[in-house]
């Protein structure tokens, strides 16, 4: 099982790799919503509150959808580290999917549904384990 969860996590990350923009700097910062998204708060409410600030800078939408994708893959990161409750894991993958509906560019959108479905099931595959994301044993 520790086997696929490595090859889990491995894929959840080769689903999407994007660099952070330098413009991605606002009130609501990535750290600050990946904080909130791991302590147990919404992270549906964390992304919106992160996308509106986003919107609100006047940002064009590439900026918005890299910025985002940014976000969603810095989640996932988190998940793959391990340590997360399978519940918080779940909340992550629905503030992905958040993420994903604001997205304007519709290949970037379906990449980033596809890192929301990896967390999802790498949720489903380690809760058994008792540990959601938990790193491979040696």
């Amino acid at each position: 099982m520790k086997l696929i969860n490595a090859i889990a996590a491995g894929a959840l990350l080769a689903a999407a790799q994007f660099a952070l923009p330098a413009f991605a700097q606002s009130t609501a910062s990535v750290a600050s919503t990946v904080a909130a998204c791991k302590s147990g708060a919404s992270c549906v409410a964390a992304v919106q509150a992160y996308v509106d600030a986003l919107k609100a800078q006047g940002l064009t939408a590439a900026q918005i959808d890299a910025s985002i994708a940014s976000l969603s893959t810095e989640l996932g990161q988190q998940v793959v580290n391990g340590g997360l409750q399978p519940n918080v894991v779940r909340e992550i993958s629905a503030g992905i999917r958040t993420a994903a509906a604001e997205i304007s560019d519709e290949g970037q959108r379906r990449e980033t549904l596809q890192v929301a479905s990896n967390v999802e099931n790498l949720s489903e595959t380690t809760a058994a384990d008792g540990e959601a994301g938990a790193p491979a044993s040696p």
